[in-house]
């Protein structure tokens, strides 16, 4: 999913991408792949601010799938 909104400003400009559990390394979590204004190429990663960064890992103790991702109507959620 694309978050094109500024309403998140650390995630505007993102791709979201869900993942299954497929090993130890890939277990359900969310990458977020932050773009540069040309909304074709990924921003440079660093140590502070990683690129893709990944959401949900430690949260998700059971390692459930994560099959899919959206959000609401005026950009403030994430489901």
């Amino acid at each position: 999913m694309y978050y094109g909104d500024t309403t998140i400003p650390s995630l505007h400009n993102s791709f979201f991408i869900t993942t299954f559990n497929t090993s130890e390394l890939v277990s359900g979590s969310i990458y977020v792949f932050h773009l540069n204004k040309d909304r074709k190429t990924l921003r440079p990663s660093t140590e502070k601010k990683p690129n893709p960064s990944r959401f949900f890992l430690d949260d998700n103790p059971l390692k459930w799938r994560l099959r899919d991702i959206t959000i609401n109507h005026d950009g403030t959620k994430l489901y």
